[in-house]
């Protein structure tokens, strides 16, 4: 059941990886980074109501696309370290 949860969480930041990309180029790294952070504080904060494996394999999926915002700030990091800033 644990394994289970870990795929499922890594399966939403993998999911996210491909999605946010593209938007970092439209909209930015600071807007994505903050709107998808206060997305994965509901799914955080909802852990204690985990009841059965299904709902814990649920909510680490939800969890996990709170963990794709290394992607953000990867493109964040790396817009404010070239030669142009």
């Amino acid at each position: 059941q644990a394994w289970t949860s870990n795929i499922c969480s890594v399966a939403g930041t993998i999911f996210m990886r491909f999605l946010l990309g593209p938007l970092c180029d439209k909209y930015g790294a600071r807007l994505l980074m903050g709107c998808v952070l206060m997305g994965a504080s509901i799914p955080c904060a909802c852990t204690g109501l985990v009841t059965s494996a299904t709902s814990l394999a649920i909510l680490r999926f939800f969890i996990g696309l709170g963990g794709s915002t290394f992607v953000m700030c990867q493109y964040w990091s790396t817009s404010m370290f070239t030669k142009e800033v």
